[in-house]
């Protein structure tokens, strides 16, 4: 089960339910919504569901497939140690 979909089951209200369902699906649609390009990348695709940032990367248009290629040769040794000041960040 997902994180949101936990997440809504603990809400209270039924407008909080409502309310949040309609921001994880509209979440999940433009998670859908990525281009055969993007859907090769499979072996890096986890790691953005993981850190929350699919939405983000998926929408930057043309200029995807350098966006990846320069964060992943930018990422630290280190990415992975929570003691690190900059632990997913």
């Amino acid at each position: 089960m997902s994180r949101w979909r936990m997440w809504l089951q603990a809400l209270n209200t039924d407008d909080e339910k409502a309310r949040w369902k309609f921001v994880a699906n509209r979440r999940n649609a433009a998670e859908w919504m990525l281009s055969e390009v993007t859907k090769k990348n499979v072996d890096i695709m986890g790691m953005f569901v993981d850190v929350e940032v699919m939405a983000t990367v998926s929408t930057v248009g043309p200029y995807y497939p350098k966006l990846v290629k320069e964060f992943v040769c930018n990422m630290t040794t280190n990415i992975d140690d929570s003691t690190c000041p900059n632990f997913q960040k």
